[in-house]
């Protein structure tokens, strides 16, 4: 629903960020996110992703009770299929046993893949306390916690992931090379939010990460996950994503220089924002961009572009009143627990429905933002390109935590219909994280997750 960044027409380069992208063979046949401590041959073969804890030598620190190594229980039946297998019809499903039957399982308050580090919300050298910071609203911070935030940004983009890589295709024909890529911490989770925009296989029209009950847990695990990699590249454990709170605002009021970038009448950012140099990740698709077996192959690139109230026709940002009238809606979901839904909370926060009339389909919320700021953010794969979306999905992340405080007992809310659209079920995993998250488990208050908003009202 979203323009496609490729029917941009590009006018005027921009200067490359630094990034390196090396390329490391793999004997496999399709592509994912793979912490780096399991990117070899061998872990792919036994199917292992249990690395030794640094701290004692063992298995995910199995020998201080941190963790051991579990054999990853999935729900069947699922189309993930196996390395060496074929080409698989979808390797997202069933995330991440294509790849991995064992993984680290991490007692409480332990986290990561080794279970070396803190689960989100705790702290301590054994993860022993509670720890909560809160998210703000970008434009109530001073400015030089401001500057701050938008130079770490930078230092994202131009700092390789010393974590993760990314498991990419060269070519949709069968028996392509596939590699692994290193890519910058910022690119990964760009490619995290590419991958899972992308249709399911098959041809059908439903993602992973929209059109379904997952949407606000899959960004909310993508917005963790993010805080969690600035925590461990920055040092500061306080690390937090500031949210833009664009109910009821006129225009974008943080699209200036100063935060992320004023821009000039074809939609490139000015040269005197520092995000001007930009480029996007995973944009060599050509015509292939919503091809799934086409993944992220190296290739040309794409500027930063935004074009505010360009699409102005489908109405401005949403009003105080549409984010009121969305937290009303008593229902998490409803059939067909897809776009289609009416009476869903869900549907109405993502944007497929209004929330004045939740009877009636029409853009509204998230998306009537990604359509009102243009040019890449416009773009379902390719929006996370522009580091407006974090702010954007902190605001609905924040309206998804109040509707969830206003409705005890909301793990059950979940719903578990047998119709729910594959990848969009209570107990799928979400593609591509690893450490694994269930989609169940996120319909908790961010307060068990370690984080809470400023002015939680409206």
């Amino acid at each position: 629903m979203w323009e496609p960044v490729w029917l941009q027409i590009l006018s005027k380069p921009c200067a490359s960020c630094c990034q390196l992208l090396l390329v490391l063979a793999v004997l496999a046949s399709t592509q994912g996110q793979i912490p780096r401590t399991c990117a070899s041959d061998w872990h792919i073969a036994n199917r292992m992703c249990c690395p030794h804890w640094w701290g004692d030598g063992s298995p995910c620190g199995s020998a201080s009770g941190r963790g051991y190594c579990q054999e990853l229980a999935l729900p069947s039946p699922w189309s993930g299929g196996q390395v060496g297998e074929g080409r698989a019809s979808d390797f997202r499903l069933g995330w991440p046993s294509y790849f991995f039957s064992w993984l680290c399982a991490c007692q409480r308050g332990y986290g990561g893949v080794d279970c070396g580090e803190c689960a989100h919300g705790w702290e301590g050298s054994q993860c022993q306390r509670r720890h909560l910071v809160e998210r703000r609203d970008l434009r109530q911070m001073s400015v030089s916690e401001r500057d701050l935030f938008l130079d770490r940004l930078l230092l994202a983009k131009r700092t390789v992931s010393s974590r993760y890589v990314i498991y990419a295709s060269s070519s949709r024909e069968p028996g392509s090379p596939l590699h692994f890529r290193d890519a910058s911490l910022y690119d990964i989770f760009a490619w995290a939010h590419y991958l899972c925009a992308k249709p399911q296989g098959g041809g059908q029209l439903g993602t992973y990460a929209h059109r379904g009950p997952a949407f606000p847990c899959w960004h909310r695990v993508y917005l963790l996950s993010f805080e969690r990699e600035m925590r461990n590249l920055t040092g500061d454990q306080d690390f937090y994503l500031p949210y833009w709170a664009w109910a009821g605002q006129q225009s974008c009021d943080i699209c200036i220089d100063d935060i992320f970038g004023s821009n000039d009448a074809q939609g490139f950012l000015n040269q005197t924002s520092r995000f001007c140099s930009w480029l996007t990740f995973c944009s060599g698709e050509g015509a292939h961009e919503l091809d799934f077996d086409v993944i992220c192959p190296p290739g040309a690139t794409l500027p930063i572009r935004r074009h505010p109230a360009v699409n102005r026709w489908l109405g401005g940002l949403p009003s105080l009143q549409d984010v009121k009238s969305c937290l009303r809606l008593p229902n998490y979901d409803t059939e067909p627990y897809d776009e289609r839904a009416l009476k869903s909370f869900r549907n109405a926060l993502e944007g497929y429905l209004l929330p004045s009339d939740p009877n009636t389909l029409y853009p509204s919320m998230h998306n009537m933002v990604h359509f009102f700021c243009g040019g890449t953010m416009s773009s379902v794969t390719y929006s996370s390109n522009d580091p407006l979306f974090l702010a954007h999905h902190a605001y609905i992340d924040k309206i998804f935590e109040m509707w969830l405080r206003a409705h005890p007992g909301n793990v059950s809310l979940y719903p578990t219909d047998p119709s729910v659209p594959p990848g969009h079920r209570a107990d799928d995993t979400m593609p591509p994280f690893i450490p694994v998250a269930w989609n169940r488990d996120c319909m908790r208050s961010s307060l068990e997750f370690g984080y809470t908003y400023s002015n939680m009202t409206i």
